[in-house]
């Protein structure tokens, strides 16, 4: 309910629920399921019956990819980065992540409802940009589920490990993708 409170989120829910008849067990859940949603009305996942739709396209798995990699380089700080004025909306300069997303795969991405793309790029909402970073954290965890080159301490500093760096939301969206 409390996901709910917001109209964007309210929109997010609805879609899911819409496309799959139930309610996402959590933010990770939802997240993941509404870009499907939003990749599927692209045409960026295949078709699997009438009303099943399977993995992302080759097309689709190369944008899903890319973003990934923006939502990493956003988030640790490694393209030019300016935050609104809340510190929320983080978006980077488009000609410094041209080499993380092609022209096509920023208009695919844009088409899908997934990035504000002008003279800036941004993701729609902040919580997209966290479930993309979560997504990229889940790739990099230790083996057998990820290539194992992330470590938390590279996250938390051990000398800090209780503050907030930042990366708590995507860590949370992390866990949500593995509720069962």
């Amino acid at each position: 309910m409390a996901l709910a409170s917001n109209p964007f989120l309210l929109t997010m829910l609805l879609a899911v629920f819409l496309d799959t008849g139930r309610v996402p067990e959590n933010r990770g859940d939802l997240m993941r399921r509404f870009v499907r949603v939003l990749l599927a009305r692209e045409g960026l996942l295949e078709r699997v019956s009438d009303t099943e739709w399977g993995p992302p396209t080759p097309e689709g798995h190369e944008v899903l990819a890319a973003l990934g990699e923006l939502a990493w380089a956003m988030q640790a700080r490694q393209v030019e980065v300016v935050e609104d004025e809340r510190g929320a909306m983080p978006e980077a300069p488009i000609h410094t992540v041209a080499h993380l997303l092609s022209t096509e795969q920023r208009h695919r991405a844009a088409s899908a409802s997934l990035l504000v793309v002008g003279e800036y790029v941004r993701f729609v909402h902040h919580l997209l940009h966290e479930h993309f970073v979560a997504v990229r954290m889940r790739e990099r965890l230790p083996k057998p589920v990820g290539d194992g080159t992330l470590a938390a301490a590279e996250l938390w500093p051990p000398e800090r490990w209780g503050e907030r760096t930042g990366w708590e939301e995507a860590a949370i969206q992390l866990a949500g993708l593995y509720a069962d």
